[in-house]
């Protein structure tokens, strides 16, 4: 009898919530839509109307999270599909706003030098520039993961109800998303072998990295010896302007007075 009070008392409350919420929800008061949503027990259609609030209020994050709830709780096919076209939505938004902001950090990357005078001020840019370039490179990876689940949920949308013809209509549009996104240029012949040239770059990779902790730190006789040796070890890294740009602004900086 007391497990039957607290279903029901359960299955009450959620319906309250639905009520409640939903009415906040059409007045566009989505914060308060997805307070009583998050409040009530847990329960499919809750998650799958506060992945909408969500959505609302540009939480894309915490709008996947409730859409992949929802689509594990929910019972019905149909709503489990609604469930993964709006995880889809939200993959492909963070995807085109990703895309967006990439242009504009490449552009700013573009116009960003090296080049002053005084070395402080040159640490400063030089500091920048590689902090924008991480920023750019894990922006970068991030649209191709997002475009990625992004047609994948949709994909899963249409297994459960092919005939939600939005998720196809979105689908294709991830798709042509992901043909239009800049490929790696096939290795040239006499380049050399590819997996040694994979090896070095992920070496220079490392050792850049590393020294750029070192110059953060103000550590750039340790940085300038980490990458000397580098060279020392490997002299191809040579050949990386990167490499060697940072290697020259760190002995400038050790001969500075």
């Amino acid at each position: 009898m007391l497990l039957t009070a607290c279903g029901d008392a359960d299955h009450h409350a959620v319906l309250r919530a639905l009520h409640e919420g939903n009415a906040r929800y059409h007045q566009q008061r989505w914060t308060q839509a997805d307070s009583i949503y998050s409040a009530s027990p847990e329960n499919g259609m809750l998650s799958f109307n506060s992945a909408h609030a969500r959505y609302r209020l540009g939480d894309l994050n915490a709008a996947i999270e409730q859409a992949t709830l929802a689509d594990q709780l929910l019972d019905s096919a149909r709503w489990r599909a609604y469930a993964r076209y709006d995880l889809g939505n939200a993959y492909l938004l963070q995807a085109l706003q990703a895309d967006s902001l990439l242009g504009l950090m490449n552009k700013e990357l573009s116009e960003l030098r090296v080049d002053a005078a005084d070395i402080p001020t040159r640490l400063r840019q030089y500091v920048l520039r590689d902090s924008l370039q991480r920023l750019v490179n894990r922006t970068d990876h991030l649209i191709d993961s997002t475009l990625t689940q992004s047609t994948e949920a949709y994909r899963n949308a249409l297994r459960l109800e092919p005939a939600l013809e939005d998720a196809r209509h979105n689908l294709m549009i991830g798709l042509r998303k992901i043909a239009s996104r800049p490929k790696a240029e096939p290795a040239k012949k006499g380049e050399g072998n590819k997996n040694e040239q994979n090896a070095l770059s992920e070496k220079a990779k490392a050792l850049l990295a590393q020294a750029d902790d070192l110059v953060d730190q103000h550590k750039f006789q340790a940085a300038f010896d980490l990458l000397q040796n580098g060279l020392k070890q490997e002299p191809t890294l040579g050949q990386r302007k990167d490499y060697m740009d940072k290697l020259g602004l760190i002995t400038s900086i050790l001969r500075t007075p």
